[in-house]
């Protein structure tokens, strides 16, 4: 999409270069800091330290994605799905049931956490459970479990009251 957007505004590079450049961009960013959404590292680490399996799932190329999964004191995902594995980008359920699959686990024992309407949209149509955050873009008026204004402070059993909510309404 980004690629396809530049071109339309007039980079004369093709979609592989451009896709390239900006990820050597952002692992080069990277490399120096990565900016943390408030309380998603102290998240992931409540949920690594009951062995729960987790997924990353993003539709940043491995080479970032992996920087960054590698970059989450005492946090080891089960797997990470990136875009340049897929075939469907989201809004697409694709990486999402691939995560699952992965982890040998059926998609509606999972919980997605989401910031984008395209994200919450893949992870809604997949039938995991859905956790919007709101960051960059308005997500009120996507198809969500709960919605939440940040992660700070927002403790596992907080996360798994959500949870279990969202699948009794399913029932």
């Amino acid at each position: 999409m980004t690629a396809a957007a530049l071109r339309q505004a007039g980079v004369e590079l093709d979609n592989d270069a451009i896709i390239g450049r900006l990820a050597s961009r952002v692992n080069e960013l990277l490399s120096v800091a990565i900016p943390w959404r408030p309380g998603a590292v102290e998240l992931l680490q409540a949920i690594a330290a009951t062995e729960i399996p987790q997924a990353l799932v993003t539709m940043s190329v491995r080479s970032t994605a992996m920087r960054v999964a590698s970059n989450v004191p005492g946090v080891h995902f089960s797997t990470v799905i990136t875009g340049d594995a897929v075939t469907h980008q989201k809004p697409h359920p694709e990486a999402y049931l691939r995560a699952a699959q992965e982890l040998s686990v059926d998609i509606s024992t999972c919980m997605a956490i989401e910031d984008s309407p395209s994200g919450i949209a893949a992870a809604w149509s997949s039938g995991a459970v859905v956790v919007g955050v709101r960051h960059l873009v308005d997500i009120s008026a996507t198809s969500h479990h709960d919605l939440l204004d940040t992660l700070s402070g927002v403790s596992l059993t907080e996360m798994l009251d959500i949870f279990h909510r969202a699948v009794e309404v399913e029932k």
